[in-house]
């Protein structure tokens, strides 16, 4: 990503609440999978096996339940729709600029150059989500690319190869 390097794809775009409620969706889909299920349902199966031997017993086993429910899907879909307004509300306009190496993103007058070798890509239909350990996730709507977007997903597909993912909305 030096001044050697040409950029193959060079696009100016926004995200808006949407991109981001779907983002952190897809996000959450992604990696939680099937374990909010499975401490769920074994703490209902607690709660029944002791209702005979102790009520009292039970009912700590049923809070447990009423706990997990609350910390796996009620306030995460809370932080969600806070986050995603946060971000909506900024309005802030992004340049994004793919190399063969990296990407570059601008943010007003600051540039975050990232190499794929240090990401993680996920496209959904609407979506690319790149993730980054320094930057943490960047969403970036594929409605902007528009011509651009086939070249754009061979470069992701060629520059992160094993840790490139597609998934559906």
């Amino acid at each position: 990503m030096g001044q050697t390097d040409d950029c193959t794809v060079q696009i100016d775009y926004r995200t808006n609440y949407e991109d981001v409620m779907l983002a952190l969706k897809l996000v959450e889909r992604a990696d939680t999978k099937n374990k909010r299920w499975v401490v769920l349902i074994v703490w209902c199966a607690l709660a029944v096996c002791t209702l005979a031997l102790s009520p009292l017993f039970s009912s700590v086993f049923v809070a447990a339940a009423v706990y997990t429910l609350y910390t796996r899907w009620v306030r995460p879909q809370l932080n969600r729709r806070r986050l995603a307004k946060q971000i909506g509300d900024k309005g802030v306009s992004y340049s994004l600029k793919v190399f063969a190496k990296g990407i570059a993103i601008t943010e007003g007058e600051q540039t975050h150059r990232m190499f794929y070798s240090e990401m993680r890509l996920i496209e959904s239909d609407s979506l690319f989500l790149f993730f980054h350990k320094q930057y943490a996730l960047m969403v970036i709507p594929k409605r902007y690319f528009g011509e651009q977007l086939a070249a754009a997903q061979q470069v992701f597909s060629n520059g992160i190869a094993e840790n490139y993912r597609k998934i559906s909305e």
